[in-house]
């Protein structure tokens, strides 16, 4: 039995969507590596990739909203055989605007 103090408490800042934008990312400049992101929130996201960079790399991302194109960088955060966990770096206004848009008009509610 886990004791109610030593049970896993959420500690992601933002809720995650089970949202799947189209979105590509690179290493170091590297070539275009297409990917499926599986649930996205305004601090990061989960993408299932066969390509998966180092743990702590640093990744440039570009998501396809539908409405606009949000391009940030990320640190990946967890990496396991299939995908990685990415915690995006600073959003501007404007993609921080666009992201929240897309999971409002999104029919998918917020991820448990």
């Amino acid at each position: 039995m886990v004791r109610p103090q030593y049970a896993r408490r959420e500690q992601r800042k933002y809720q995650r969507y089970a949202l799947h934008p189209r979105m590509t990312f690179s290493i170091d400049g590297g070539p275009l590596i297409y990917a499926r992101c599986r649930d996205i929130s305004l601090g990061g996201a989960f993408v299932e990739t066969s390509t998966i960079p180092l743990f702590a790399s640093s990744i440039h991302v570009v998501l396809d909203l539908d409405s606009r194109e949000v391009s940030v960088l990320a640190i990946v955060r967890w990496t396991g055989p299939n995908g990685i966990g990415i915690q995006f770096g600073a959003l501007s206004a404007r993609d921080t605007h666009a992201l929240v848009a897309y999971f409002q008009s999104s029919k998918a509610g917020p991820k448990d």
